[in-house]
Parts: structure tokens; sequence; C-alpha cells
């Protein structure tokens, strides 16, 4: 999918799009007590780390753990995302 479709998507559901200032193929969205974000490739479309986590879970490379979901597109997050 184009991120431009991802955004406008987004936005009908009235999700505010954050992207990130170092990696600007970086974006995520956040409610209420889930954040759900995703990566995107050179070319402006939606390839991996499409991920549905807890805002306050975090990712601990110490100890290998992996903070959410990992899901296959941006439908299956959008179910598992608490709005």
């Amino acid at each position: 999918m184009k991120i431009e479709n991802a955004l406008n998507k987004f936005q009908k559901l009235g999700f505010k799009v954050n992207q990130s200032q170092n990696d600007p193929r970086d974006y995520w969205i956040e409610g209420k007590k889930d954040i759900l974000s995703f990566w995107t490739d050179d070319k402006g479309e939606i390839r991996g780390g499409i991920k549905v986590r807890d805002k306050n879970d975090h990712d601990d490379a110490m100890t290998d753990y992996s903070a959410g979901v990992w899901c296959k597109n941006l439908s299956q997050a959008l179910r598992l995302f608490d709005k």
C-alpha cells in the first residue's frame, strides 16, 4: 500500500499520523492505550514493521524482548489497535 493511501485512510478515521524526524520512513499513530507503527521503503510503499503495542511497553534489546504484536498488513493492525 502506498503511504498516501494509508495517510488518507487514517485521516478519515480521525487519527493524526506522526513521522519521525530522525528517519522519514518511520510513521506511527497514537490511540488511547496503543501505538500503531510502520515503515515505508524509499518508493513510499509500506513494507514492514507494522506493529501494535501498548504505550507503556517498549522493546528491550538487552533481554531480546519485542513489545507488541507484529501484523501482516494495516487492516489487521487496525483491528488490534485500541482507538
